[in-house]
């Protein structure tokens, strides 16, 4: 037992005082500054998609600023077009101008005509009406005469030879008037005929003219159109210069948008180094813990021999006491066995 205080006192002799401590020191430093370069890292990740979304936000802007653009650009193309087709209208209203003044002349000399025709017709009706009046005339004389007549046949019928004198003169004179009221009767049916063709003529005149009133309230319409659309190109030529103003306006907001891009390319090339470099600074600080562990690892492997070889001595000295301290008992177990043997020779030898 009094050995083991010097083999205790060997033990704790044979650790190193600062080694753990060190050893401790290194690898908490080496941790806070993996914990730095993560912050460093996660950092720079946050900075990266805030830039990746305003690099977003840019393409879309950008994207948004090419489609303006676009239906700009289509916009002009439609201007252009309408343009064309605003020429293509006043050509065609000057077109449609001529024909109003053809339809126009058309109109007046079909009225002069239907004038005219109004005129003969009148004529014609008032020839007829006072042939119609004369026959009328005749026709009542004659009837006047044959009653005239009759009252003298009445009044002479003593008289023969007057009688039959008057009455050959009387038959004469109604076969005139027969034969003057057949050729009246042909005259006013031949007038009948030329009236039904004039009246004909008239209406086909009078459709033709209703006709040409159409077309002309249809090209006044067409011309009304037209004046609204050449009145709108006042108008088409003040949205074109809107267009065009919007146009510089985007451009220039392009051009900014393409300068702010480039600033943010620069940035990510810059951030792409610091990420390079933050990367070779992580791939050292690895190469630089795993050295350390390997150390560390050496060290354990040390220290764990160490130890080891202390158990083993130990072991060894405990083992050498226990055996010194047997061997003493197997000394005082013979010692007592002498000595019982002894007192019990003495006890026998003494006398009673």
């Amino acid at each position: 037992m009094p050995e083991s205080a010097p083999d205790g006192g060997l033990l704790r002799a044979e650790h190193p005082p600062g080694r753990e401590t060190w050893v401790g020191e290194d690898i908490q430093r080496a941790l806070t500054r993996l914990d730095a370069l993560n912050r460093e890292v996660q950092h720079v990740e946050e900075t990266l998609r805030v830039q990746r979304d305003e690099v977003a936000r840019l393409a879309e802007s950008v994207s948004l600023v090419d489609g303006r653009t676009q239906r700009h650009e289509a916009g002009q193309e439609s201007g252009r077009e309408m343009r064309q087709e605003i020429a293509a209208l006043e050509e065609r209203l000057l077109q449609e101008v001529s024909l109003r003044r053809d339809l126009s002349a058309q109109v007046e000399r079909a009225s002069q005509r239907d004038s005219e025709s109004e005129r003969e017709l009148r004529r014609v009706l008032e020839v007829i009406a006072s042939r119609l009046d004369q026959f009328d005339g005749r026709e009542a004389a004659s009837a006047e005469r044959q009653r005239t007549i009759v009252q003298e046949i009445a009044a002479d019928d003593t008289v023969d030879e007057h009688v039959d004198a008057r009455l050959e003169r009387l038959e004469r004179q109604l076969a005139a008037e027969r034969e003057s009221s057949r050729h009246q009767g042909t005259e006013i049916a031949r007038l009948a005929a030329s009236l039904s063709t004039f009246l004909t003529n008239l209406e086909a005149i009078e459709s033709r003219a209703r006709t040409t009133l159409l077309d002309q309230r249809r090209l006044d319409d067409e011309v009304s159109a037209l004046r609204s659309v050449r009145d709108r190109e006042a108008e088409l030529l003040e949205v074109v210069e809107q267009q065009r103003a919007t146009r510089a306006r985007l451009e220039d907001r392009v051009s900014r948008a393409e300068e702010a891009l480039e600033e943010i390319r620069l940035a990510l090339a810059a951030e792409s180094e610091e990420r390079a470099l933050l990367t070779r600074l992580l791939a050292g600080e690895s190469e630089q813990r795993r050295t350390l562990s390997e150390r560390i690892e050496a060290q354990r492997d040390a220290v764990v021999d160490h130890f080891r070889r202390i158990v083993r001595s130990e072991e060894e000295s405990r083992r050498r006491e226990i055996e010194e301290i047997e061997r003493d008992i197997r000394v005082a177990r013979g010692l007592m066995v002498r000595l019982f043997e002894q007192s019990d020779e003495a006890e026998q030898e003494q006398p009673l």
